[in-house]
């Protein structure tokens, strides 16, 4: 038959044995809970993340057109030697038909470009570049995108 001390004993196990099992479940319902947190906080992130991606990239896409519209004029006023007023004229002009044609202002830009290598002045290449815009179109009067 146990002894008194040997009961004694096996109730010191039962307690620790109750109270380690209580002590997993709490690390496990706390784990949980922290694991619901991180979901919830990976899953807010993403979005921000995707949002910031939604209301970045037009504007991206918008600085790098300006970007390769600047570049072209950059080049315009270095091949034509055009400066102050003759440029600006030269810049509202590409603008203008890139709004108004079939061309972006970055090709009307491009155009103009190679005017101001083949020995175009700023005042010939205002007044030549729309025609030669159009010459360069198809037939049927739209831009081959080239």
């Amino acid at each position: 038959m146990p002894s008194a001390s040997g009961i004694r004993a096996g109730k010191a196990y039962v307690e620790l044995s109750i109270k380690a099992n209580n002590l997993v479940a709490n690390i496990q319902g706390k784990l949980a809970t922290l694991s619901g947190k991180l979901d919830a906080f990976s899953k807010s992130a993403a979005q921000k993340i995707a949002d910031a991606f939604v209301i970045g990239a037009p504007i991206g896409m918008t600085t790098k057109l300006f970007a390769d519209f600047d570049d072209q004029m950059r080049i315009v006023q270095a091949v034509s030697g055009s400066t102050g007023k003759a440029f600006e004229q030269l810049t509202d002009k590409a603008l203008e038909l890139g709004r108004t044609t079939s061309f972006t202002a970055s090709q009307v830009a491009q155009g103009m470009a190679g005017l101001g290598r083949a020995g175009f002045n700023s005042r010939e290449i205002d007044e030549s570049i729309a025609s030669v815009m159009a010459l360069s179109s198809d037939r049927d009067g739209t831009s081959d995108g080239d």
